[in-house]
């Protein structure tokens, strides 16, 4: 498959923040409708601790004082910038709003009273049905510690068994490897000057070094 060939069926699931139900739950809305055996999947795992509230709303940044949401610093334009994006569901024809894990720091709880931890396992199961059903399947990490190395290994154990095409290199510190100067990376979203995003330039010339890795013969 050629690197960034795409076509008018190709679905793109990207948000920045969210947690691992958001990919989970795009892919198995899309194959309501769409041939398994024809396609090619590509998933970037993110943070194991992330949870996905999903709601029929859009939630704004502004949204947050009325839901009881604790303080979230930044420098976007808060009263614009939506706390997460749509999917639209193939089966009730109704948009779903899906929440940045940001969205989900309701005051009076902490990050343990939320699971992040069965979407991973079950982005992990579907990948693997996915290429035992014949899908072209592959799969890397956000950032190295994303999850636990040992929860990675089991991950890539399943993978190896059921076909999947899988990495040990991850988006961020291939994106390091590249970077050469400060503006190579987005405006820090932190109070501190934590400069973790890649601009697309940069995190797509880490993605072709993955991609290259894993198509490797």
């Amino acid at each position: 498959m050629p690197y960034f060939n795409y076509s008018a069926d190709t679905l793109r699931l990207q948000m920045s923040g969210g947690g691992n139900g958001f990919p989970l739950s795009g892919i198995l809305n899309h194959f309501l409708l769409h041939d398994i055996s024809k396609s090619t999947v590509i998933v970037q795992f993110t943070g194991i601790h992330r949870q996905t509230l999903v709601t029929h709303k859009e939630i704004m940044w502004e949204d947050r004082v009325k839901l009881n949401l604790s303080k979230i610093t930044g420098t976007y334009n808060k009263n614009k910038f939506p706390l997460g994006q749509f999917i639209h569901n193939n089966l009730t024809g109704r948009d779903e709003f899906y929440m940045q894990d940001a969205g989900l720091s309701l005051k009076g709880f902490t990050e343990e009273a939320f699971s992040g931890d069965h979407y991973f396992r079950n982005l992990v199961s579907v990948l693997c049905m996915l290429a035992k059903l014949g899908a072209d399947v592959y799969a890397f990490r956000g950032w190295i510690g994303c999850c636990g190395p040992e929860i990675w290994e089991e991950a890539g154990k399943l993978f190896k068994q059921h076909g999947v095409t899988f990495t040990d290199m991850d988006y961020i510190t291939e994106s390091a490897k590249i970077a050469t100067q400060e503006s190579d990376w987005q405006e820090p979203i932190r109070d501190k000057k934590i400069f973790a995003h890649p601009t697309i330039e940069l995190g797509c010339k880490a993605f072709k070094v993955i991609w290259a890795e894993m198509n490797e013969p």
